[in-house]
């Protein structure tokens, strides 16, 4: 992205300055018909995706509300931009999210990558909040997006909780006997081990069928 690019990214209101609250009240930065015109455009992409059309990749789409004008733009690859570094191909397990505990999969990371491996979760994970006035700590663990403004007081003096996060998981952690749900790992998610620089990455495709319900089918996974 150039000097005009970054230009026009500043001049609209992001996320980062609506509070919690503020976002809890339904507001956003952006208007609904506009997210809307945005998210047919991504959903048009991924139909052509999926059929082996040409999509925007490398580009940028470009929607001007005001005129109801539209552009496509490309943008110049710069080689030394880490965002174009390849992962290794994902290891599809039978297992699930809802049944797996952190121990058995720090056990097969470590199967494959040695015993130094540790596991890294792709959200925050709320591990415990402590309320330094009660001297109190509640332990959580959940994903950080399930917390809210009000879920971080403390209940008994209304304070505001320091939280403890956790991105990474080793057998240090207080959790290696829950499931990987039960910590806020989304189901059918994908999880890297990571030793090192050498990484492997896992998909718990035994929630599956869980998650696409109806829709699930054998031809949607070839």
């Amino acid at each position: 992205m150039n000097a005009v690019d970054w230009k026009m990214l500043e001049a609209r209101r992001s996320c980062a300055l609506l509070s919690r609250s503020e976002m809890e009240q339904g507001k956003v930065p952006t208007t609904p018909t506009t997210a809307s015109v945005i998210a047919g455009i991504q959903c048009q992409e991924a139909v052509k995706y999926l059929h082996g059309l040409d999509v925007l990749e490398g580009q940028g789409f470009i929607f001007e509300g005001m005129s109801h004008q539209s552009y496509v733009v490309r943008y110049t690859r710069r080689d030394d931009c880490p965002s174009h570094e390849l992962d290794p191909s994902v290891e599809v397990l039978p297992w699930s999210a809802t049944q797996t505990t952190v121990r058995e999969f720090l056990a097969r990371v470590r199967a494959d990558l040695g015993p130094e491996a540790v596991v890294e979760t792709n959200n925050d994970l709320l591990a415990a909040l402590y309320c330094s006035q009660c001297d109190e700590t509640e332990t959580v663990w959940t994903s950080l997006g399930n917390v809210t403004q009000a879920n971080a007081r403390c209940p008994r003096c209304q304070s505001d909780r320091s939280p403890e996060m956790v991105h990474t998981l080793d057998d240090g952690v207080a959790c290696l006997d829950r499931t990987l749900a039960e910590i806020g790992i989304p189901r059918w998610d994908v999880l890297a081990g990571r030793a090192g620089l050498e990484q492997r990455f896992y998909e718990f495709a035994g929630d599956r069928d869980g998650v696409l319900g109806k829709v699930a089918s054998p031809a949607l996974s070839e």
